[in-house]
């Protein structure tokens, strides 16, 4: 576990929360990325949004690189930052690993989420390479390094709150 940047955490953060306020009035017309035509009504609650941020994202896969590097211990090229992605209540991840062609090493910054008094923690579950599964709390700015091709994470509790929201 280590601390990203904090001025990339802050520029994450008002870009998240812009968007956020800007559909307050309907969390579900967040614009999602990747997409030629509106899908926002094509998702229900539980599947997360992705807010368009591809200067950010641009950002900090540079700037997290070195941390990448400094953690796996030899030079990486960097593959892609995807977020940010927001879940809203009732979201889970299913554990998986990830893509072996594309996520060697591999990290979550968190971004942020609500602070609603009735919220709750979201642990991140993680699979070790003994086999020994662990829960993570993941405060903001918290950045988490992992194997992602090779250990089982995910997120399987239900999510209970307004949104969470974490780069990958």
């Amino acid at each position: 576990l280590s601390r990203a940047p904090d001025e990339l955490v802050d520029a994450l953060s008002a870009r998240l929360l812009s968007q956020l306020e800007l559909h307050d009035d309907d969390p579900s017309s967040v614009p999602i990325e990747g997409y030629d035509h509106d899908v926002s009504g094509e998702y229900p609650l539980q599947y997360p949004l992705l807010i368009p941020n591809s200067h950010l994202n641009s950002r900090a896969l540079e700037e997290l690189l070195p941390l990448h590097e400094a953690w796996a211990h030899v030079p990486l090229i960097g593959n892609n930052a995807y977020g940010l992605r927001v879940y809203r209540n009732r979201s889970n991840l299913q554990m998986h690993v990830d893509e072996s062609s594309t996520h060697v090493v591999s990290s979550i910054l968190h971004v942020g989420h609500d602070a609603r008094p009735d919220s709750e923690p979201w642990p991140l579950v993680l699979e070790d390479f003994k086999g020994n599964t662990n829960e993570i709390y993941l405060e903001k700015g918290d950045m988490l390094f992992y194997e992602s091709s090779k250990c089982f994470h995910g997120r399987p509790k239900r999510f209970r709150g307004e949104w969470y929201s974490s780069l990958f």
